[in-house]
């Protein structure tokens, strides 16, 4: 296993995928990407907690099975629980199925952890952008003239109401189209906001 690989709770994972696709768009508009040595491989481990479930409740019904079965005469009951038992392990296996095929995503924006911070150059501005592991703390932006070495504040960008966080990207391997409207929404948060204030 590579030493760099990450297993990442969905929203993270997705929000990886709008940080790589945000380098994209940045790229597509003539700008310049900065990018991490370390190359770090995201998978999601979105549906870990499911198959738990399916597995608790498979252990459950096979007990209740084997307790039946000790008891109960009656062939068609038996014949429920066998049924029951079928589905489970049917679902379990479709649950490992999504999660073999969920995407594996290599990223240059991220840290060990779920952090993800991009520094960018767009029609003559430096950027510097950060977002929290937590999806709900706002994200951080310094906007300066391009060559700059004066120091600026960090601003708060969207507050915590983000602009480009949708319902969808919590969810185990977000959809493509809510990735790019993601990313497409950042991108336009970024460049149309205001320039830093100077620290002084």
């Amino acid at each position: 296993m590579d030493k760099n690989s990450r297993w990442f709770a969905p929203v993270n994972y997705n929000m990886v995928r709008v940080a790589n696709r945000l380098s994209e768009l940045i790229e597509e508009k003539g700008g310049e990407v900065e990018r991490h040595s370390d190359e770090l491989v995201v998978h999601t481990r979105g549906y870990t907690r499911d198959l738990m479930d399916a597995k608790e409740h498979l252990e459950t019904a096979a007990n209740v099975y084997l307790s039946m079965s000790k008891k109960e005469d009656s062939e068609k009951m038996l014949e429920k629980g066998r049924q029951a038992m079928r589905k489970l392990l049917d679902e379990i296996d479709e649950l490992k199925k999504k999660d073999e095929a969920a995407p594996v995503i290599r990223t240059r924006f991220c840290s060990l952890g779920a952090d993800i911070w991009m520094r960018f150059e767009l029609d003559g501005w430096n950027y510097y952008w950060q977002t929290e592991d937590n999806p709900f703390f706002p994200d951080g932006l310094i906007k300066k003239p391009q060559g700059s070495k004066a120091k600026y504040y960090l601003d708060e960008i969207d507050g915590r109401d983000k602009t480009w966080m949708f319902d969808d990207l919590f969810q185990p391997v977000a959809k493509e189209e809510t990735i790019e409207k993601a990313a497409r929404n950042l991108f336009t948060s970024l460049t149309k906001h205001q320039p830093s204030e100077l620290y002084s």
